[in-house]
């Protein structure tokens, strides 16, 4: 089903399996994900509850098809994110220049987990953000495009 679509826009599936242990080793059963695109990660993360904020009229038709069993939202992560509640774990999939204020609305969702990718492959676009996430309890894990793993607990908000 997925040949038809060019998988470089795609979360490598070494990095699906990451995402899908450390979903794991924080007890999260619900996923919100920003930047579905045609569903190829909210259709492998099918053992959560997984909702999905897709922009793009065609890649929102796709996803529709791809991923049956995850909630999705035909609009701007801006418009839709602040209508939605609590997440176990957001997902930065999205614009990567808009990944500092897609943070501080993921922030808004009380995560236990915020997991961004593309963080190594689109490294000078992601300056302002990498910049941000140096207060607060983060890894960089370089597999696939690159993950930062940010648990949302301020390193100065701990004791």
């Amino acid at each position: 089903m997925w040949e038809s679509y060019n998988k470089q826009w795609f979360m490598a599936d070494d990095a699906i399996t990451i995402v899908i242990k450390l979903l794991h080793a924080h007890n999260c059963t619900t996923v919100l994900e920003y930047g579905t695109n045609v569903g190829y990660l909210a259709n492998k993360l099918g053992e959560f509850k997984v909702t999905s904020i897709e922009r793009d009229d065609r890649f929102y038709a796709e996803a529709k098809k791809n991923c049956p069993n995850a909630t999705l939202y035909h609009g701007s992560i801006e418009d839709v994110a602040p209508m939605l509640g609590h997440y176990d774990a957001v997902i930065l999939d999205a614009q990567k220049g808009q990944y500092l204020d897609h943070f501080k609305l993921a922030l808004s969702h009380t995560p236990k987990i915020i997991i961004a990718d593309n963080i190594v492959s689109h490294k000078k676009k992601l300056a302002g953000f990498l910049e941000m996430i140096q207060s607060y309890n983060h890894e960089i894990i370089s597999v696939g495009d690159g993950l930062a793993i940010i648990h949302p607990v301020r390193n100065h908000d701990r004791s």
